[in-house]
């Protein structure tokens, strides 16, 4: 059973984008993308979007969310771009009829209870050639799991988007694929502030080491899977 996040309070209020944002663009930028469309998954506000059409002019950008807010929000903040395609529709029923050049999806693997199979099937859409950027939790250590979580600041009642799975269950499921890949560690240099709101992360100094704290309940690793499709 996948239980639905609707914590999208973070996306209402921060305007400016995240390091680990920025951190994907610059990939994504790196990175050799052959002839075609870029898709987001999980595309929240519209602010990675927009960054996306004025980086790549000549793409076709598409998003897909499916929280009606930010899906309104999206579209006024792309809605002076012309290559840019907002969809707001269910990223389990979304079934398009082509294959994009370039994906990324920004801490969406984690809301699954398979994470890695959600991944292997974005994979499938890509063209060949093409590169997905897919940020958010990934263990270090041999360990998956599933982590459900009930917000008493609202009635949203029990959710997911905590679950990890590991390097190695994700690197097995790659290999076997045939794909080649990579993991990036998030390095933050700077103190993320303990927030009123129990479901923002922030950062504590444990020992010699700054650590992510998310949800205020388990420190966390989080990486950038950069994954190339031959």
């Amino acid at each position: 059973m996948t239980y639905l996040n609707k914590q999208i309070t973070a996306y209402l209020e921060d305007r400016a984008l995240k390091t680990h944002q920025r951190q994907t663009l610059e990939i994504l930028k790196s990175e050799p993308i052959p002839d075609g469309d870029i898709l987001e998954l999980g595309s929240a506000s519209g602010k990675m979007l927009a960054c996306m059409a004025n980086m790549f002019p000549e793409r076709h950008i598409e998003g897909v969310e499916i929280a009606e807010g930010l899906h309104e929000m999206a579209l006024v903040e792309t809605g002076s771009l012309r290559n840019v395609k907002c969809i707001c529709a269910d990223i389990l029923g979304f079934e398009p009829k082509k294959q994009y050049a370039a994906l990324i999806a920004e801490g969406v693997h984690s809301i699954f209870d398979e994470p890695e199979a959600q991944i292997l099937s974005w994979l499938n859409i890509l063209k060949p050639g093409g590169v997905a950027v897919i940020f958010g939790l990934f263990s270090r250590s041999d360990l998956d799991y599933k982590f459900y979580y009930r917000n008493l600041e609202n009635n949203y009642g029990w959710e997911a988007g905590l679950n990890g799975t590991s390097l190695r269950t994700v690197s097995n499921a790659l290999k076997e694929l045939g794909y080649r890949f990579s993991f990036k560690a998030l390095d933050l240099d700077f103190n993320l502030k303990r927030s009123k709101d129990p479901i923002r992360s922030y950062t504590e100094d444990i020992g010699q080491q700054k650590h992510l704290i998310v949800a205020d309940a388990l420190i966390t690793h989080m990486y950038h899977l950069v994954v190339h499709k031959e």
